[in-house]
């Protein structure tokens, strides 16, 4: 099993007094920093950080530490505590038996994401997610016996390998499971999911009792769905480049109806209120789009398909133009 990478010192102290709750600005910037410098994505919030039980992290703590002696310097002992204490942030630690009743859900860290936004986290075990609007992810506090967690929305994991300790995502519908490789989950109004991979192998077991032993074991660029009503549907073949572009920032589209082009972008953007009522179904976009304003893309799109469309903020209509699919 790979061991965490030793922490310098200095991050060592600012770990520990983050744990304290008495990390002042300068220093948190320099925490952030590193772990900006070292992962080049946004690690836990320490506002989350410190919400650990920490009295119950130190007092495990002293009993890993070796009672202490005159022959060992103080500054010993201090350094060794420091490390331990390192440790318990880089590694969260605690076996999950699924399902969890609600009264457990307080053994949990809840990280929300708004709609219209991305965002992504570095996990103590060194794997990376990476959140899409609208979404919820609830980590267990102890987290390196074993790695699980919820999700609500979609995400894309990324997962760092461990054989001796799988990787698990509960969803309402089913679990999923790796020991190391990337993929995403979609879930969509609690009555369908959709998981895809971009790399290595992924095993998804449905949850229902009536499905409970059903299960896919899916490969790199292959994807399924799972429905409430009929279960999992056909092992299918994706373009990982579409799939998961969001994931980079990318949009893209690929003689996609109009209607789901716009759905898209009132999610991607945020948007309060789409009307495209007088719109023309029949009407199919294809475009990749990269980091661009909302703006910039419907110019695109109108020039491309001749439709309509009035932006007023977080309100957008769009009308039929000329466009006839």
């Amino acid at each position: 099993m790979k061991k965490p990478q030793k922490q310098p010192l200095q991050i060592q102290l600012l770990i520990a007094k983050a744990l304290r709750g008495k990390i002042d600005p300068e220093e948190k910037e320099l925490l952030d920093r590193w772990y900006e410098e070292k992962g080049k994505s946004t690690h836990i919030p320490e506002s989350q950080v410190v919400q650990l039980n920490t009295k119950k992290a130190l007092k495990q703590t002293r009993k890993k530490l070796s009672p202490p002696t005159k022959s060992i310097p103080s500054w010993v002992r201090v350094a060794a505590a420091i490390s331990a204490i390192a440790g318990f942030v880089y590694l969260l630690s605690h076996s999950i038996t699924p399902p969890v009743s609600k009264g457990d859900m307080i053994s949990y860290q809840t990280i929300e994401n708004q709609r219209g936004m991305r965002k992504h986290l570095l996990l103590p075990d060194g794997s990376k997610v990476t959140m899409n609007g609208e979404s919820s992810l609830k980590i267990h506090r102890l987290f390196s016996k074993e790695r699980t967690m919820y999700l609500e929305g979609e995400a894309y994991f990324e997962v760092a390998k461990d054989s001796m300790r799988p990787f698990k995502v509960f969803t309402e519908m089913a679990i999923t499971e790796v020991l190391g490789t990337s993929f995403s989950i979609k879930t969509q109004r609690k009555s369908q999911e959709k998981i895809a991979v971009n790399e290595g192998i992924v095993k998804v077991v449905a949850k229902s009792t009536d499905r409970a032993k059903e299960s896919k074991t899916l490969t790199a660029a292959q994807a399924v769905e799972l429905h409430n009503s009929h279960g999992f549907g056909l092992v299918q073949h994706i373009e990982p480049t579409s799939t998961f572009g969001w994931v980079r920032g990318e949009l893209h589209f690929e003689n996609s109806p109009i209607m789901e082009v716009m759905e898209t972008l009132g999610d991607w953007y945020g948007l309060d209120d789409i009307d495209y009522s007088g719109i023309n179904p029949a009407c199919k976009v294809t475009g990749t789009y990269t980091k661009v304003v909302l703006k910039d893309i419907l110019e695109s799109i109108k020039y491309a398909t001749e439709i309509n469309y009035e932006l007023n903020g977080k309100k957008l209509k769009v009308s039929q133009g000329k466009c006839k699919g």
